[in-house]
């Protein structure tokens, strides 16, 4: 006669409580590795806009200091004059 076969059915993890564990906190390794990677370049793109706010900022601060040294000389040359 014809053989009885089992249904298969889904292994359940369980947690420490015995309860099933929650579909989201099972992870495989490639999906945690495709996490991290994701992770990781999202680290990178903030770092490369960091550092160009920074070099922006280095940059409007050098700007900045330039404008300050010609006011300077300019008011020490006036006042220069008006001491004669």
């Amino acid at each position: 006669m014809g053989e009885v076969r089992q249904k298969k059915t889904p292994t359940t993890f369980l947690c420490k409580q015995g309860r099933p564990a929650r579909r989201g906190i099972q992870k495989t390794a490639g999906s945690l590795k495709l996490e991290i990677a994701s992770l990781e370049s999202q680290l990178l793109e903030q770092e490369r806009c960091h550092l160009e706010q920074v070099s922006a900022l280095e940059n409007e601060r050098r700007i900045l200091r330039r404008e300050q040294d010609q006011l300077l000389g300019q008011y020490e040359e006036k006042a220069g004059e008006l001491a004669r």
